[in-house]
């Protein structure tokens, strides 16, 4: 017994020392990688992209005795692509880095089953409707079937399967994995645990997507008083509650806090935490663009969306989902106030940005073609409104059937 005992440490030493060698490696890597980029910068800049590209390259023959190290790599810039709106190129790494950790380290390791909700995120902001679903429930069959399950794999592989089932617009099913998501995480991690806060966010989203808002707004509250009573008034978590609530209340439901209380919470709080360019805080802005459009403040909503739009563009890169969907959003509101023409060219230019490089089967730019067939109806170009129909008639067909 003294004997195994002695190997098991032997072999945990070693691992301990492979693993801190190839952290010494990555961390080299990445910082002759990165070693050019300009420091301040925030947002899609190029250097960081060429940087990232050039590196990609690099990898295999640097590390050519070291695919643990490879699989690493791969999938740290995977996700900084994802981050950048290169989702073409993100595929590409975030599936090497699959294919080389469940190669080296087995399907059912950690390690790549994290890679796997990585590029799970990615199949989704591209489209791959048809990848989407077999994956996450890949990944959460591998995370249950794992030898020393961990908790909080099984729940965050649960909770990215009712995510994948939500941005397909499988409400039912994202309701349910969300609600298991959110019981077992209250047994086995507590009421207030950050991960089943999150849940219980996402499962506010899907009940109100699924016309069941006063289940929706019950569940943000929850939320918020969980937050407010574990992390403070003023905290972050508590601000992602507070935007839950007002997207789940309407006029007539009453709500604990004041509706601009909450919304100069979430304001206030985002900026501090995350910056004014953070994605999450120009989602925010967009929220509230949004309910000016929704109040006919046209002219107010499009001078905010017109900026959104630069500055997404700025952030994230024009092709990007939140790009394409403000340049959308700024010809829905020229075409309520009856601008064809300017309808016109903002649906022309989401549609040309589609087509390099989002599937025309992906949501949105099925919708902006949708709706450049709609500016060119009232705009009298007859012609051309019945072939982007057709197009778009043709594409439902083949992606989605004919019912």
């Amino acid at each position: 017994a003294s004997t195994a005992q002695s190997r098991r440490y032997q072999r945990l030493a070693e691992q301990e020392r492979e693993a801190r060698t190839r952290a010494v490696g990555i961390r080299d890597f990445l910082t002759e990688a990165f070693a050019s980029v300009e420091p301040g910068k925030s947002g899609k800049s190029a250097t960081v992209y060429d940087a990232i590209k050039r590196e990609l390259s690099n990898i295999e023959s640097e590390f050519s005795d070291d695919p643990a190290t490879q699989g690493e790599l791969l999938y740290t810039f995977g996700r900084s692509l994802q981050s950048l709106g290169e989702l073409e190129d993100a595929k590409v790494s975030l599936e090497r880095a699959v294919k080389l950790t469940t190669e080296f380290k087995g399907e059912s390791s950690e390690e790549a089953i994290e890679a796997m909700g990585s590029l799970l995120a990615v199949y989704v902001d591209l489209g791959l409707n048809d990848q989407v679903i077999p994956l996450a429930e890949r990944a959460h069959e591998l995370a249950m079937a794992m030898p020393e399950a961990d908790d909080l794999l099984v729940l965050t592989t649960l909770s990215n399967l009712g995510a994948a089932h939500y941005q397909l617009g499988n409400d039912a099913k994202a309701i349910e994995c969300f609600e298991q998501s959110a019981d077992q995480a209250k047994q086995v991690l507590g009421e207030d645990d950050e991960s089943r806060i999150e849940t219980l966010l996402n499962l506010s989203d899907a009940l109100r997507w699924n016309s069941r808002e006063e289940e929706s707004l019950a569940i943000a509250q929850e939320a918020y008083d969980i937050s407010v009573r574990k992390w403070g008034a003023d905290s972050f978590q508590v601000a992602k509650a507070a935007r839950a609530i007002l997207k789940a209340h309407d006029e007539e439901m009453d709500v604990e806090v004041p509706v601009s209380e909450l919304q100069q919470l979430v304001s206030r709080v985002f900026a501090r935490e995350l910056g004014p360019d953070h994605p999450d805080v120009l989602d925010w802005r967009l929220t509230l663009a949004m309910e000016q459009v929704h109040a006919s403040q046209f002219d107010e909503a499009l001078i905010a969306i017109e900026q959104l739009h630069s500055d997404y563009a700025r952030v994230l890169g024009e092709n990007h989902a939140n790009s394409l969907n403000t340049l959308t959003e700024i010809g829905r509101i020229h075409l309520k106030t009856g601008q064809y023409d300017k309808a016109v060219d903002s649906f022309e230019e989401a549609c040309r940005l589609c087509e390099a490089g989002t599937p025309e089967e992906h949501p949105l730019s099925f919708r902006a073609h949708v709706m450049l067939g709609n500016a060119y109806r009232v705009d009298g170009q007859l012609r051309k409104a019945i072939a982007v129909y057709e197009r778009c008639y043709k594409v439902a067909v083949e992606s989605r059937g004919p019912q």
